[in-house]
């Protein structure tokens, strides 16, 4: 099991859309231009973390994937898109091959424009780093 953090997320999401829309652009950030029909963008929302017992934390991040439908499609083509990106984003692989799970998914359209909203909470254990030597020798004096 590998260190999971936020960019692992991020690229585990884009391989997944890859995977499912290989004829499709996939966009991490703002596009200046040359935007097309069929195009994804994921952009991180917000991330969370809460400390636990011991030396666990629970994180979540949220990741807005947006879809450009065609003026044709219009509503139709998102609702076909979010239908099918339930499915693919449900569960992802990151490059470490931890697999993790979207416990939530939500979705609007506005302006012929899919934003599925995706939560991907997963556990860390933190490791605290020591700030006194390690024990060379112990001797027992009697």
């Amino acid at each position: 099991m590998a260190e999971i953090d936020y960019n692992l997320i991020f690229d585990a999401i884009t391989l997944a859309l890859h995977r499912a829309f290989p004829e499709a652009r996939i966009h991490g950030g703002e596009i200046k231009q040359d935007l097309r029909d069929g195009d994804y963008n994921v952009l991180p929302i917000s991330a969370s973390h809460i400390a636990r017992m011991g030396n666990r934390a629970q994180r979540k991040v949220l990741f807005d994937v947006t879809y450009y439908a065609s003026d044709e499609g219009g509503r139709a083509e998102c609702l076909e898109k979010a239908h099918s990106m339930s499915s693919v984003l449900g569960t992802v692989e990151t490059s470490g091959g931890d697999k993790l799970h979207c416990l939530s998914f939500e979705h609007t359209v506005e302006d012929n424009v899919l934003h599925c909203i995706v939560g991907y909470p997963h556990f860390v254990r933190e490791t605290a780093e020591a700030d006194e030597e390690a024990m060379a020798s112990l001797a027992t004096l009697i």
